[in-house]
């Protein structure tokens, strides 16, 4: 077997690193014996503190890392097991005064002066979260049945598609307009404001949300089906491959100071907070617009954060309609009616390549507070 050799460099290199060490050692030894010269009760000091005895803050040297004895064990299993044979009904029963729906107020309310919403969600200086409270049974005195100041689980059932459960909620489906744009389906939508209970302990919240206002096309082929009212998650509008969806949409939400958000609104968003572009003013809080995710939509009918309306109440303000807002260009109306448009049963006042069956005062505007869609549906499925 063949040795092979140690170059010269690499024996070199180790006597470094071992004369480095040597030296570092010394050093130290010698630090140590200096101060055991200095101090010559410290060796002592050392080794007559027990593992078990009380560091000296002053004697840095003292501190030992604390051991724990059997009878600390067992007292600590005597602690462990009495607290699990109270019972929750013993330990709420104790402090009955306090129950799960507590309102503590807000800051600052005692001096007089509240702070805003924005300071409140906002500055960091107050908790922006809430607890659901559970139903506090032992409570009898501030609380009353059902629910005992807390949320109950599990006591309503989940909304039904155009079936109401326990607290009328459902999810509307939306029927489609086959008639106006033969070959599209067409409807017509609205934001609004209303409120619905959402829980059987909760009184009903106030929401925004948008709900069909057009009649859709029955088997017969008229436009008799009237549209569900509002509820929340509706309307659901189910859409076909190759078929395209026109919309109307129409902000029908409150104007003015009751278009205002109810909850507070982060105003340092791009598109939020103050317009510059046209003057100094402030873009409004009641603004609507509609996106599919994921379709094959022209640009014109994406939704996107520069293409809004406000309502038509507001149509005065600096920034009515965002700047990217665009129409339909076969889609027609006259003071915000729709055209229909031209087919082998509609000839005449209506849309299509002859321009001379428009009635007078058509455009693609459908008016203030109001916006068109189009989806081409030349994709699988998707959540709109």
């Amino acid at each position: 077997m063949k040795m092979r050799s140690i170059p010269a460099s690499s024996s070199l290199v180790r006597c470094l690193i071992v004369l480095l060490f040597s030296v570092a050692y010394l050093g130290s030894v010698q630090h140590l014996a200096a101060q055991n010269a200095a101090n010559p009760a410290s060796m002592a000091s050392v080794s007559a503190v027990p593992q078990t005895a009380a560091a000296d803050p002053a004697n840095a040297a003292s501190y030992r890392p604390k051991s724990t004895t059997m009878a600390q064990r067992r007292a600590a299993a005597a602690r462990l097991a009495a607290r699990r044979r109270v019972t929750p009904a013993a330990r709420n029963a104790a402090n009955t005064a306090v129950h799960a729906n507590n309102v503590v107020g807000l800051p600052g309310a005692g001096a007089g002066t509240l702070p805003t919403r924005d300071q409140l969600y906002f500055s960091g200086q107050y908790p922006n979260y809430a607890n659901s409270p559970l139903p506090n049974l032992n409570d009898t005195v501030n609380c009353k049945a059902p629910n005992y100041c807390g949320i109950r689980k599990f006591v309503d059932s989940l909304a039904g598609l155009n079936a109401a459960n326990d607290i009328g909620q459902m999810v509307t489906i939306a029927t489609p307009d086959t008639v106006t744009f033969p070959g599209s389906d067409y409807y017509e939508i609205s934001a609004v404001g209303y409120s619905e209970k959402m829980h059987s302990d909760l009184p009903p919240t106030q929401l925004r949300g948008y709900v069909q206002t057009n009649m859709g096309t029955d088997a017969s082929g008229k436009n008799t089906v009237a549209p569900h009212p509002v509820h929340y998650l509706g309307p659901l509008i189910i859409g076909h491959s190759g078929v395209p969806v026109r919309i109307k949409l129409i902000n029908a939400l409150p104007t003015g100071a009751a278009g205002n958000l109810p909850l507070p609104s982060d105003k340092t968003l791009l598109g939020s907070g103050l317009g510059l572009a046209k003057g100094s003013a402030s873009y409004l809080e009641n603004r609507v617009t509609i996106h599919m995710h994921g379709g094959n939509t022209p640009w014109i009918s994406d939704g996107t954060p520069h293409q809004w309306t406000v309502p038509a109440g507001d149509a005065n303000t600096t920034y009515p309609r965002g700047d990217s807002t665009q129409f339909v260009p076969d889609m027609f109306f006259v003071g915000g009616v729709v055209v229909p448009q031209c087919s082998v049963t509609v000839t005449t006042k209506c849309s299509g390549p002859d321009p001379t069956t428009l009635p007078a005062g058509a455009s693609n505007d459908p008016g203030a507070g109001m916006m068109t869609f189009y989806y081409t549906n030349q994709q699988s499925a998707r959540l709109m």
